[in-house]
């Protein structure tokens, strides 16, 4: 096959969006392809109130955003690429680098912008519990407007793209409701050779959860099921989050005194940075892993976690629906304390069905959601844009 010249652009910070995008480059180079990677890191935004863990960003960012971009994408213009891949900036959801390269360009992008078109959701789990009095309702104000300042030049920045690659069904389906515009699925891939069962004499007594300190990803809910468990039979719980905003450090601190006035602070260990830790190992030593993010648009996390022979128990909502082969690689629950906390004391009771589910893990990711299979499609994706634009 023809060998692509690619510019690849994303302003991410860490997290699975970036590891996504960097398996992807990674993925295109091995198979023969000339791959340039750019970023917007340069790029540093004003405005920043570090003690509410929001960046404010005013018009006079957004503008100084776009010029970055229109001098990032003459600078490509350029240099005789074949076509560009651009993913989400952390400045807008849908960076203006669609706006001015003239070369063939796919998106791949890993969300809507949720904190316009879910903000309602933001509202009730985020600004109620953390920002109160009049000073709260000024920075969730506040940061609503901006929000919606970036609305258009985001929904303009999608709607440039020539193609649309998004991460699951799920985000498909939202994409069409909220934007009007028709994804093609890719799912992220998990490398095998990472992700892969450790020894069995490793299992160790505990439940993991996963995520960036914030409520979003519903670690007390978590903590509330267990606390359900009879003490007797109930593991430890290990949280492996990070985070170093304002919201961050509230939640962490939110959920340690959770679990003091649950009587469970003996039994739930916050970790902090995973990212400098290995995350495998976490895996490979946990009984189960427990997935409760809210409306979670794909979520490395299961698919990791049965990748390493780990069960999982999840929400039955967004991406999990997906990722997570209900009775076969784990079990999809309702949003409910009592029911989270009867599939994990089914899981820790029924020896069985656990080393079931441990078993089908490896084999359902590789078979169903590996990265051979992620490049495949961009691949196809990248060769059937750039034939059609000669």
């Amino acid at each position: 096959m023809k060998r692509i010249k690619i510019a690849i652009y994303h302003n991410l910070p860490g997290g699975g969006a970036r590891k996504a995008i960097n398996d992807i480059a990674r993925g295109l180079e091995e198979r023969g392809h000339e791959v340039d990677a750019y970023n917007g890191e340069n790029f540093h935004s004003i405005g920043t109130i570090k003690k509410y863990g929001i960046q404010y960003l005013l018009p006079v960012n957004l503008w100084r955003y776009k010029k970055f971009c229109q001098k990032l994408a003459s600078e490509i213009n350029r240099k005789n690429y074949d076509a560009a891949i651009i993913t989400n900036s952390r400045v807008i959801q849908h960076p203006y680098l669609t706006q001015f390269l003239t070369i063939p360009k796919i998106l791949i992008s890993q969300e809507i912008f949720r904190a316009v078109y879910e903000k309602n959701l933001a509202e009730e789990i985020v600004f109620k519990r953390h920002y109160s009095g009049f000073a709260g309702r000024l920075v969730a104000g506040y940061s609503f407007f901006t929000n919606l300042f970036r609305k258009n030049p985001d929904f303009e920045n999608l709607k440039k793209a020539d193609k649309l690659i998004v991460n699951s069904c799920f985000s498909k389906e939202n994409f069409l409701f909220n934007y009007g515009v028709l994804g093609q699925v890719a799912y992220p891939g998990v490398d095998a050779d990472i992700f892969r069962p450790g020894p069995e004499e490793k299992r160790e007594n505990y439940i993991l959860s996963v995520g960036i300190y914030h409520p979003i990803k519903a670690h007390d809910l978590v903590i509330r099921a267990l606390s359900l468990i009879p003490k007797e039979k109930r593991p430890l719980l290990k949280i492996k989050g990070w985070g170093d905003s304002g919201i961050a450090e509230k939640e962490l601190a939110y959920l340690k005194n959770l679990a003091v006035k649950l009587g469970m602070e003996k039994e739930v260990i916050f970790v902090k940075d995973f990212l400098k830790d290995n995350i495998v190992d976490y895996y490979q030593k946990a009984y189960l892993t427990v997935a409760v993010h809210y409306l979670e648009p794909y979520g490395f996390t299961p698919l990791e976690s049965m990748a390493c022979g780990t069960p999982v128990v999840a929400v039955k909502e967004g991406g999990f629906r997906e990722t997570v082969k209900d009775g076969e690689t784990g079990l999809l629950v309702e949003r409910d304390p009592k029911e989270l906390a009867k599939a994990i004391l089914y899981l820790l009771e029924n020896r069985e069905a656990w080393k079931r589910f441990s078993d089908n893990g490896p084999k359902w990711v590789k078979d169903n959601f590996s990265l051979e299979q992620t490049i495949d499609k961009v691949e196809k994706e990248l060769y059937s844009l750039v034939n059609s634009k000669h």
